[in-house]
């Protein structure tokens, strides 16, 4: 059983998706159970709580569907101990199999920002990407920000290559 909370007068609740954007039919879960910190639908429902609107929450899905399609990677919420859901406010990617090395990505829906596990000359000549620290060296060197199909690709190019360094 699932409890959901609404608040506002009975005019604002009855204009609900009309305000918010927000359908209110639930979205199909993700096409196979491959949320390790999770089932799918628990994958679809943080991504519905953490994107803060439906057009970034199409956006984060639609990325997370792409990465899964692959068949080799797992998605994983961050934890927290100080929300109430006991989640944090990002999602991580990880290869399938044993895990010699973290995340390969870290998605926050609400910004649409993805965080690469990749060196950061892994960013030149991608639109959109950039070095997260350039003055710093840290595993996560490169972000870029999904806001569209296009972005969306890019994102996915350099996922790919994350994936394949560690495969090395």
């Amino acid at each position: 059983m699932r409890i959901i909370s609404a608040e506002g007068t009975p005019e604002e609740l009855a204009k609900y998706e009309e305000l918010t954007g927000w359908s209110q039919n639930p979205p199909k879960p993700l096409p196979s159970n491959r949320g390790v910190g999770g089932s799918s639908d628990d994958i679809v429902d943080f991504l519905l709580n953490r994107s803060g609107s439906k057009s970034r929450f199409d956006i984060a899905r639609k990325f997370v569907d792409a990465a899964m399609e692959r068949g080799d990677i797992v998605s994983q919420q961050g934890t927290s101990k100080s929300s109430k859901d006991g989640y944090n406010n990002y999602l991580r990617l990880y290869k399938s199999g044993p895990r010699r090395f973290g995340a390969v990505a870290y998605l926050h829906p609400a910004s649409g920002r993805v965080d690469i596990r990749l060196p950061k000359d892994s960013a030149d000549g991608v639109p959109g990407a950039e070095v997260r620290y350039p003055n710093r060296d840290d595993e996560y060197n490169v972000r870029i920000y999904i806001e569209s199909d296009d972005s969306i690709e890019f994102a996915l190019a350099l996922l790919n290559q994350a994936v394949a360094r560690i495969e090395e």
